[in-house]
């Protein structure tokens, strides 16, 4: 179950990803992130906003997802390196 504190953070969230279109400029970034449990995540085609408390990340196909600021180790976001 989410907090309240949580739930409205998911909830701007939601709005801000039904704005943004595929061809965004900022999915030509990646984010890196490790949570204090010791949990990496990494999304390529993606950016992070932070909003108060929350950050959250954006993925150009897997949706988004909110991290409380003080559970999160390491945040590395930038451009994306790719190989032909």
């Amino acid at each position: 179950m989410m907090s309240k504190a949580l739930q409205a953070a998911h909830e701007v969230a939601k709005e801000k990803d039904s704005r943004l279109r595929a061809d965004d400029p900022r999915y030509g970034g990646s984010v890196h992130l490790t949570h204090a449990d010791g949990s990496a995540f990494y999304w390529a085609n993606a950016f992070v906003e932070r909003q108060g408390a929350w950050f959250m990340v954006f993925t150009e196909h897997h949706g988004f997802h909110v991290f409380a600021a003080d559970e999160i180790e390491t945040l590395i976001a930038g451009t994306a390196v790719r190989w032909a």
